[in-house]
Order: C-alpha cells, then structure tokens, then sequence
C-alpha cells in the first residue's frame, strides 16, 4: 500500500513539473507558433485518406494534361476569306514541302494561294475576278505527263476557275516549289452556289490503288468531273463539268433548295454504281452519272448530317450504306437503291454524327453528338443500333472528324476547342485537348498525305485557321502540368493542378502528411532512444566496453553520409520502414556525442556520488537519476531530429537518391533542382510541396525554442 502511494506521489509530482514546464514553454511565442503548426499536421495526417481518395502516383486522364504538339503557328501573309474556307494538301516528292490552298485577299484583290505547312509562307497562284465562294481541291495523277498534281476548282458569283498545281522539290538546294498550270475559267448565266464535288479520289485519301479511275477508260486526267449548284431565275441546278477545261457536260434541275453536295464512289472503276447525292432540307436525291436521277427519299424531319464510310467509296456493293440524322433520328440508307430504315431514336437533339471507315455492314465506331454528351453506339443482333458508353463533355461538339485505328478529332469551331479521342468504349477516352478560345475553321485531316511518305515529317496532321494564323497540330501529344482548376475535361477536381508526369498534386500533396510525419517522428524518436542508450554507456561507465562503443560511435559519425546512405538504401530496400531504420542508424551518432558530455556532468554531482554510496544500483542510478536530469535536452533534440529526418528525406529525393514510392514532400521537389524553367513556367508543381516541408521544419525548430527557454530559464522563459 505504501509502495503505491509512493507511485501515485511521483505521478503527481511528475505532473505538476511537466504542467509547470509546460506553461513556461506556451508563454513562448515560438514554442505556441510550433506546436499550433505541429497541431495542424497532425490534424491533417489524420484525417488525409478521407479528402483525398486515390493512388498518388495513378496519372489523371491524359485529356486533362495533355496537349498537342504545334507544327505550325504563324500568320499569313494575305487575309483569307473565311466564308469560303477550303484547304488540301499537295506533296509528291520526299523531303518536299506539303501545301494548302486557300483564297483571300492580296493587295485589294482576290486570289488563290499555296501555303507552306512548314513555315506559312505563300505563294499567288492566280487572281479571280471577285469574292471567292468556293474552293475545292483534289489529288490526281496526269499519266500523259507521269506527274502527280492536284486539281483546283474556285468559284466567284458566275464563274469557275480551274488551274493544275504541279509540287516540285530541289534535294540539292532542300527547297520547294510550287507553280500552276493550264488555267481555265468559264462564265456562266447562273450563279453558282458554295458547293463542289468531285468523281476523283479523295484529296486526303492516298490515291486508289486500281489501275485505272473512275469515268475513264484512258488513263488521261481529263476525264475527271467536278459537280456543283448553280440558280438563275428558273431554279436551282446540279451541274456536271470536266475538271480539265470547264466543258459542260450536263445539268439537272432540281425541285427544292440545295443544302449539300455528296459523291459516292470516288475510287470506282466503272460508273454504273456512282451515285451523286443531293440534300435539299428533309429530301435526299440521288443522281447517276449521266444526270438521271435514281431515287428520291423524303424524311419527317430536315437532314442534318450526312455520313459515308470512307471504306465505301473503294468497291461498289449492294451493302453499302450512307448513315444521316434527321431531327432525333437516326437513318441508314442502302446507296444503290435507296432503301432506309430508321436504327437509332434519340431523345436528345444530335448535333454531329461520325463513323469509322467501315468495311461491311455497319462501321465499328458510330458517334452522336449532344450538346453535352458524345454517345458511342453499337449495333445488336437485330440491327438496331444502342448506347454502349456515355461520354461528358465540357463544350459542345459540332465537328466529328475520323481519322484511323477507331480515333476522331471532336472539336467546336464556334470557341475553338478540340478533343482527340483514341477509344470511344473507355471511361476516359480522350488523348489530348486543345484550345485557340476563338472562331476557327472546321479541321483538315492530313490521313494519309501522297505518296506513300508515312513519315509526315514535313505535314501537319491537323490544321485549323485561326482568324489570320495558320495553326497546325500533330496528332501526337505531350505531357503540359495543368494547373489548378476544378473544371477538367474528364470531370476530376484538381485544386493543386498535375505535374508534368500527369499526377494529381493534391492526392500526392495530403497523401505526404501522414508519411513524412511518420519519418519524422519514428526516425527523430528511434535516433533519439539510441543516442541516450549509447551515450549513458560511454558517459557513465568507463573501461573496454565504454571505449568501443565510443570507438564505433566516432567511425559512423566521421563516415561521409550520403555514399553510406545510398549503401544502405540500396542492400535493405526503398521501403518506409527501411528508410526509418536508414536515417536512424545514420543519425545517434551525432545525438550520442551531444548527450556523452551532459552524462559524464551529471555523473560528476554530489547526488550521484551519495547514490554510489547509499549501494544504489547502477541501473536504479541511470534511470532515477541521470536520465529524469536529460529530460529536457531530450525533448530538445527530439524535436530537432523529427525536423532534420524530414528534411534529410526530402533532400535525398530531391537528389534522386532516395525512392520515390511512397508520397512525400521531397518526392513532389524531385527535378526541383536545375528545372527553372519549370519553376518560372509551372510553380504550382513545387510551391504546395516547398511550402508544406518549410513551414513543418520551422514548426520543430520554433518548438525547440520554446523548449530551449524552459531548459535555460535565463533566456526569459520564466519571467
């Protein structure tokens, strides 16, 4: 009974001391700023699984951080006409500039131009006689001269222009060159409507492989027909010319208001099975070749987009099918004969429709559009097509352009926003976004520039006008931090933005709580609990083991740090714990040598030789004695060692030496050195993380203060 008495008057006494010491250190101003700070952290640690969920190292979706590569970003010499917008590519000799035809205005007149993709630079090809209305283009081949070319059809109110533009490349001086040739223009009583199609190959397609092209039994160029609308008083027409010499071959009065122009069989032997397709509000008409018409179909509802699969346009077939929407429905139509069903009812209004280039049947990528959504479509056994994924999207799209592998590019050439998605099936399905956030023109698709120069070194394989720049894109992207936003386009928060690696900040930021204090305190703690064992050997007892430990205590502190630790994390493995274990071991050394003197101080007391001499025990000496005598210097040195632990942690990563599995602050600093680009352009990636470790090491340095002013009242603490 005495015996707990004794204990409860020790627990007491104990505890007055420590609120006594504990009221010297509050009225600190350091040690109260430390500890509310320390407060916080812990706070934080605590509570860090439940604000922020995920896996630190997961990258957010690549459309979040990801960006095109810029080919090309430059202002044209000439201001185009926007109205009249139309670009193609012509390319035929390797190492040979790629060119886009445009019309606008040079010097008070109106022209047509060849832009460079390399550098935007211009050339006039020839001038018109007013307001372009329409450019067209396509590739071909003139197998009379063995020289590929493309062919360019321009229009003004009553006349068209047409001209061969012949690409040529010096490899001994690498430059390029682009003339034009056989220039033909034709007046005609009507005026001729912004629209052109054509019987020849697609102008970015490669050329088809067959021997011969469609509507020639010759392998002349002169073969091929341009078709277009025109009106004058009586109506509106479907004109057919040569595209050669703008001879009139036919036309064909039509019975409504034309809306736009298709051509089906661009890469057909034969013509029979060619069909030229006319949309006049809520009617479809499709012509022969000869100007007869086919088939007419009338549908509930205006035709608001009108696809072909590309694959289609190589081999006729009696499968083949043309897909359109009209109001929110969406139809296919058999070419050959007309014959439509309805395979899809929306109950949204669809904005743009997009498939794959198909092969039979239906495509393997069918895309809707809404104003807030993309729905991918497949197809059941019954032929009816259903949503398969729902896909948000923070801009609306009016655009859907397919380009290979079951990739499109999405965009909004309203605000000028684009999306590459690379799998319309996956729940984040984008690659790389991008924005001009102004008008721009509907993309060009550089698929597959002639010949057959897969490279595209020197060709976009995206290009938009913007205003009076040429932009241009490669489908390729990059990795670009984003920074701080709650709008992404995947729909994720990211309050600290990602870092170039696409890993969301905020997750590795939280996350870095619990693990750098858990360093801390476990590295600062252990370091410390070694040094007093160590150092009350060395300190009090004195002969052979005394020595060595104070031996080995000097060679482990004179042994360069940083080759031992990297030693070490390399034979134990980059682990937390073997990382508390590394810092530990490196660190009583230096503690030890600090806390021998005060041992051997104390050692040298009167109480301590009355204790010797009461037949105290050396153990009950050490414990009662000198270690209650170190409490204070202890707390002192903890507190410097959790601070010090951190910072070692994050100097070693922030050096690439320590690893950079487990979330901390260091590991968000890594690269920090030497990267001042990155810190001028994307400080957000280093500040949270800079921030975070000074403010924690000043927190144990403040707190050391406040306990140094308990440990040495003659710095004022106990006024």
């Amino acid at each position: 009974m005495r015996k707990n008495n004794q204990i409860l008057n020790n627990l007491k006494f104990t505890a007055r001391g420590l609120h006594k010491q504990w009221k010297v250190f509050y009225r600190s101003n350091y040690g109260k700023v430390g500890f509310y700070i320390l407060l916080v952290y812990i706070v934080i640690a605590l509570i860090a699984p439940a604000i922020a969920h995920g896996n630190p190292f997961a990258a957010v979706p690549s459309e979040d951080y990801f960006s095109p590569i810029v080919e090309l970003n430059h202002p044209l010499s000439f201001t185009p006409v926007q109205s009249s917008y139309g670009i193609t590519t012509s390319e035929y000799v390797t190492g040979g500039s790629y060119y886009m035809f445009m019309t606008g205005l040079n010097n008070g007149s109106y022209s047509v131009n060849a832009v460079s993709t390399k550098n935007a630079s211009s050339v006039i090809l020839f001038n018109i006689d007013g307001l372009p209305k329409t450019l067209y283009s396509f590739s071909a081949y003139n197998y009379t001269t063995l020289e590929p070319q493309s062919e360019l059809m321009v229009s003004t109110n009553n006349t068209i222009y047409t001209g061969e533009v012949i690409c040529t490349y010096n490899p001994v001086s690498s430059t390029s060159n682009v003339t034009i040739r056989n220039i033909n223009s034709i007046k005609t009583n009507s005026t001729i409507l912004a629209d052109f199609t054509s019987s020849k190959t697609y102008s970015l397609n490669p050329p088809s492989g067959l021997v011969g092209q469609f509507l020639t039994d010759s392998l002349s160029i002169t073969s091929s027909y341009v078709y277009t609308f025109s009106l004058n008083s009586t109506g509106y027409f479907l004109n057919s010319y040569y595209s050669y010499n703008l001879k009139h071959v036919w036309s064909t009065k039509l019975t409504n208001k034309p809306t736009n122009l298709y051509f089906y069989g661009n890469e057909f032997i034969t013509p029979e099975s060619s069909r030229i397709i006319v949309l006049e509000g809520n009617v479809l008409d499709t012509y022969l070749y000869n100007g007869t018409i086919s088939y007419s179909k009338t549908f509930n509802d205006s035709i608001s987009n009108f696809v072909i699969p590309s694959a289609y346009q190589a081999i006729p077939s009696n499968s083949n099918t043309a897909f359109l929407t009209a109001g929110s429905y969406v139809y296919m139509v058999y070419i050959n004969n007309g014959t439509s069903k309805m395979i899809y009812g929306a109950k949204f209004g669809i904005l743009a429709l997009g498939t794959s280039s198909g092969s039979s049947g239906f495509p393997g990528n069918f895309l809707l559009s809404s104003p807030k959504y993309i729905y991918a479509l497949t197809v059941d056994k019954n032929g009816t097509l259903s949503i398969s994924n729902t896909i948000q999207v923070p801009f609306t799209i009016n655009d859907i352009k397919y380009y290979s592998s079951g990739t499109f590019l999405l965009s909004n050439t309203t605000d000028g926003n684009f999306i590459y998605l690379i799998n319309s099936y996956l729940e984040y399905p984008f690659s790389w976004h991008a924005s001009l956030g102004k008008i721009t023109t509907s993309p060009i698709l550089f698929n597959n520039p002639w010949p057959l120069n897969k490279s595209l070194q020197d060709a976009p394989t995206i290009a938009v006008l913007d205003g009076n720049y040429l932009t241009a894109y490669s489908f390729e992207g990059h990795a670009s931090p984003l920074p701080p936003t709650t709008h992404t386009l995947s729909g994720i928060s990211l309050p600290l933005g990602t870092n170039t690696a696409g890993n969301n900040l905020w997750i590795m930021f939280i996350d870095s709580f619990p693990t750098d204090l858990e360093v801390g305190f476990a590295a600062g703690i252990i370091t410390v609990l070694i040094s007093v064992a160590v150092s009350m050997v060395i300190g009090y007892y004195s002969g052979l083991v005394s020595s060595f430990w104070e031996t080995l205590s000097l060679a482990i502190f004179l042994i360069p740090g940083l080759p031992l630790f990297i030693v070490l994390a390399t034979i134990l493995g980059p682990t937390l714990d073997n990382l508390i274990l590394i810092f530990s071991l490196l660190g009583w050394p230096f503690v030890t040598f600090s806390l021998i003197g005060v041992v051997r101080s104390i050692k040298s007391r009167t109480f301590i030789e009355s204790a010797v001499v009461s037949n105290l025990s050396t153990t009950k000496i050490l414990k009662r004695h000198i270690l209650p005598n170190m409490g204070t210097l202890l707390a002192y040195l903890t507190s410097i060692n959790i601070g010090g632990a951190v910072a070692a942690v994050s100097t070693y990563e922030i050096l690439g030496l320590a690893p950079l599995t487990i979330p901390t602050w260091g590991g968000m600093l890594n690269g920090f050195l030497g990267d001042y680009y990155g810190i001028s352009q994307y400080p957000w990636i280093f500040v949270p993380a800079l921030s975070a470790l000074t403010i924690f090491i000043l927190a144990f340095i403040f707190i050391s203060r406040g306990i140094d002013e308990v440990a040495n009242p003659k710095l004022g603490g106990r006024k």
